[in-house]
This record gives structure tokens, C-alpha cells and sequence, in this order.
């Protein structure tokens, strides 16, 4: 029984390393992790909510939070009640879907590459541009993409400003200090 127990620690253990041995694929997956955020916008522009509420379900990094924040979805910085959260999804669905007021999206890949525990993280921003018939200023959005080193699905995390660094330690544990997120004003210090 002891022997099991020790064979069984060493088997996991080599299993990690190499799980943690991993080259880093951000680089490599990029046209992956781009096809995710068009797939979202084509949604938007010209699919349905619903299509929009299964995307969101397949690739926001928050669903892996169910089992801590039950009936909850992480949005503008806070958790809020999935009634709420699907309500404004609506709301934003209705007031993009099948309008004028369209956006081009310009992505940009960074060079914030990094392992954190067992994950492998991505930060890139996403520029919002209007089209052409819109007067107006686009923005820019802060993304995070995140797999599981022992997989290749990517899911994606939006950075809000008003995110606490409480709910930055709860999604990414020992977030580095030297990784700088625009959006956050405390990474930076």
C-alpha cells in the first residue's frame, strides 16, 4: 500500500514537470486565440443570442469559476447574478445586432507571455475602430488568454478597470508584479 502511494506521487509528479515543460504556445495559437474574438464580434453583427450565450459558455475563462461562484458571471469588475449579466449580454446584443454602428477590430498581440501555476497566459488588446459612417472614437480592451497546460483550449478573460486586485489574485493566483496591465492601475506600481 505504501509503495502504491509512493509510485503514484512520483507518477504525478513527472506528469507535471512535464505538463510545466511545455513550450509556450500563445505565439504559435495566436491566429487561434484571434478566431475566438471574431467569431464573438460575428456573432454580434449577424448571429443570434443565443449563439452568443453558447460562444460565451465555450470560451469565458469565468465559466471555469461555477463550482466557487454559483449562478454568478464576472462582468464591469464584479461578479454579478447571471440573470443580470444575460440581461445587459441582451441588452449589448440588441443595441450592435443588425446596426449602423459597427466596429473593426484591430488585434494586437503583445509580447506578455508567461506560465502562472499550471496555466498559460496571453495579454493582448483588442482596438475597437468605428467604421466609416460612425463619427466617434474607437477604444481599446485588454484581453487575457488562458489554457490549461495540458490542454490547447483557449479561453478568454476581459480586463475591466474597476477589476479588485482581490478578484486578480482569485482568477490568476501570484499574478507576477513585473506584468503590467493597462487597465489596472495597481499592476503598475
Amino acid at each position: 500500500m505504501h509503495f502504491k502511494t509512493i509510485l503514484m506521487g512520483c507518477i504525478l509528479m513527472i506528469a507535471s514537470s512535464l505538463s510545466y515543460a511545455q513550450p509556450l504556445r500563445c505565439k504559435q495559437d495566436f491566429n487561434k486565440i484571434q478566431e475566438i474574438v471574431l467569431k464573438e464580434k460575428e456573432i454580434f453583427d449577424h448571429g443570434t443570442f443565443e449563439e452568443l450565450i453558447v460562444h460565451t459558455k465555450q470560451f469565458e475563462y469565468d465559466e471555469l469559476f461555477k463550482r466557487s461562484h454559483p449562478q454568478q458571471k464576472y462582468m464591469d469588475g464584479r461578479w454579478s447574478d447571471e440573470d443580470e449579466y444575460y440581461s445587459r449580454l441582451k441588452e449589448s446584443f440588441d443595441f450592435f445586432h443588425g446596426q449602423q454602428f459597427k466596429f473593426e477590430l484591430v488585434i494586437k498581440n503583445t509580447d506578455q507571455n508567461f506560465r502562472l501555476g499550471q496555466k498559460e497566459l496571453c495579454i493582448f488588446n483588442v482596438q475597437f475602430v468605428p467604421n466609416k459612417k460612425i463619427n466617434g472614437e474607437g477604444f481599446e480592451s485588454t484581453y487575457i488568454a488562458i489554457r490549461l497546460l495540458t490542454n490547447q483550449n483557449w479561453r478568454l478573460f476581459l480586463v475591466n478597470e474597476k477589476m479588485s486586485e482581490k478578484d486578480l489574485n482569485e482568477f490568476f493566483p501570484n499574478f507576477p508584479k513585473n506584468v503590467i496591465i493597462k487597465a489596472l492601475d495597481y499592476t503598475h506600481k
